[in-house]
């Protein structure tokens, strides 16, 4: 996840949507399954990240901005701080 989302800086919004947007289900996945805070925190990061440097790929389709808002509404009210801190960047982002 830390390494996906490294990679965000460079490569054009087109190209970061074509590559990680069929990935989304398995991302997702990981901050809701995963039991170790560090990697919910890194997969959170890693969203951040999409969003600041391809937020078409949340903000154009309903259903992964949806995920967006569910998952990290859950991560929000009961995970740990840091995961917490980078979903509400990752919503900052989305919608400043």
């Amino acid at each position: 996840m830390v390494a996906l989302a490294s990679v965000m800086d460079g490569p054009s919004s087109d190209a970061i949507s074509r590559e990680v947007e069929p990935a989304l289900p398995t991302i997702f996945n990981m901050l809701s399954s995963s039991q170790s805070s560090r990697v919910r925190q890194a997969t959170a990061w890693l969203i951040s990240q999409m969003i600041k440097h391809a937020p078409a790929i949340f903000l154009n389709k309903q259903e992964h901005l949806k995920s967006l808002m569910e998952k990290g509404l859950t991560h929000i009210q009961q995970d740990h701080v840091q995961v917490r801190t980078m979903i509400a960047s990752s919503w900052h982002t989305a919608f400043e």
